[in-house]
């Protein structure tokens, strides 16, 4: 949102009505001049970015591009939601899940049902979706209020049909990501948060099988034809 130029300034009363209603509203805002400098910011962009406001004024609304995120902290959550189409997965899942996991199959009462039948009807506050397709509008509607959807992949179709009042009424923000967009910076950031925990074994990946280089092919079969639960690994 760019600014007016003085010539165009409304009068102070509707400035201060404008000032107020920027600053309560439910979605983040930022204001920029002409060349693209950050002159305002509000508190819901200030939390949805972790910047201090006083940090972004003059500075090139470029700095935002591509920092929109979702900062979980696992032992902060009350609880999370495993969905999959496969009996297997679902099982698997159960098993390396903690106590405070609960899981759906898509196949036998769709997401956004099963999220509403666990939650009681209140929905998720967060929701990571990497399939695209009918499942991108399932994802949508099972957010609570001020929830948030990541969507991150498409491998069950590019197109999809929401439910705009998922959107409003729910006042639900949906967030696209890719990690190839990412800056080197952010890529190595994310990296240094990452390995320390596999490191030091507090986060185990699940490896199904590991396969030497000379068997990719079939490696490749048994991820495409067994569906396995658990990463499939190459290694030399």
């Amino acid at each position: 949102m760019k600014t007016p130029g003085p010539d165009s300034a409304p009068p102070k009363p509707t400035q201060d009505l404008l000032a107020r209603a920027f600053n309560a509203a439910p979605n983040g805002f930022v204001l920029v001049d002409s060349p693209g400098r950050i002159v305002a910011a509000n508190a819901e962009l200030h939390r949805m970015f972790g910047h201090k406001l006083d940090t972004l004024v003059g500075k090139s609304v470029e700095m935002l591009h591509g920092e929109l995120s979702v900062r979980i902290d696992i032992d902060d959550l009350a609880g999370f939601i495993v969905s999959s189409l496969q009996d297997a997965f679902l099982d698997g899942a159960r098993q390396q899940a903690p106590t405070n996991a609960a899981a759906t199959g898509v196949s036998a009462e769709g997401l956004a049902d099963g999220v509403r039948r666990i939650t009681t009807s209140k929905g998720v506050d967060i929701v990571i979706e990497s399939i695209g397709g009918a499942v991108t509008k399932e994802a949508l509607s099972s957010l609570a209020l001020g929830g948030v959807l990541i969507t991150l992949g498409y491998s069950a179709g590019r197109k999809t049909t929401i439910d705009l009042t998922d959107l409003i009424w729910k006042r639900a923000r949906m967030a696209g990501f890719s990690l190839f967009a990412q800056s080197p910076a952010a890529i190595a950031s994310a990296w240094r948060e990452v390995l320390p925990p596999i490191v030091n074994g507090s986060v185990k990946p699940i490896v199904e099988r590991v396969y030497p280089f000379g068997e990719a092919a079939e490696a490749l079969r048994h991820l495409i034809e067994d569906r396995p639960f658990g990463k499939v690994v190459l290694a030399g």
